[in-house]
């Protein structure tokens, strides 16, 4: 990791974008060199100004947490939303979940149901995952349990955990599908 860190450091100094966003990776994460949110902040902003969507995402996530920059859920959203419209599903994820609990933006579930979808045909599980709540619970969308149990199966066979359980809750309880408690046990 430190000889990993010491050529990334040479072409983070250089202005190489991807050298920059591996740096401020081991930065934030201590690896190979000492854990330090503000020097991950640094390295990650310089490789989003190269247009790096990770960089903007992780970016986004620090001003969120207010690890090494001022907690600011309006910065965040603004690194989200960059990464976002560059395709990114982790990206277009962190920004749906703003939009649905209303940090750093109105509270919008149309919108947040619009960008996990987006995220979800990408094959993203937690976008999946994310897309069979909206439809389980009516959020952003009309409540429909068989388009809901749909989504938890295919967030599931992407290996989405939470959806193995909440697809479980629903074969248990019946709710979109016929009840069959020994899929419910198998799913838990």
């Amino acid at each position: 990791d430190q000889e990993a860190v010491r050529w990334w450091t040479l072409g983070a100094q250089k202005g190489d974008s991807t050298a920059q966003y591996d740096l401020g990776w081991c930065c934030e994460k201590g690896r190979g060199i000492g854990q330090d949110y503000a020097q991950a902040a640094y390295w990650y902003r310089r490789s989003a100004d190269g247009g790096d969507s990770d960089a903007m995402c992780n970016l986004g996530w620090l001003y969120e947490a207010g690890q090494g920059v001022e907690q600011s859920w309006e910065e965040a959203v603004r690194w989200y939303r960059a990464a976002a419209e560059q395709g990114l599903p982790r990206a277009q994820c962190n920004l749906a979940w703003c939009y649905e609990y209303g940090k750093g933006v109105p509270q919008d579930l149309g919108e947040s149901y619009r960008l996990y979808r987006k995220a979800a045909e990408q094959g993203d599980a937690r976008g999946l995952f994310c897309v069979a709540r909206c439809f389980d619970y009516g959020r952003g969308v009309t409540q429909n349990s068989t388009e809901a149990v749909a989504w938890y199966q295919k967030a599931a066979d992407a290996g989405s955990a939470a959806a193995m359980c909440d697809l479980g809750v629903c074969y248990e309880r019946g709710e979109g599908v016929e009840r069959d408690l020994s899929r419910a046990v198998s799913l838990y």
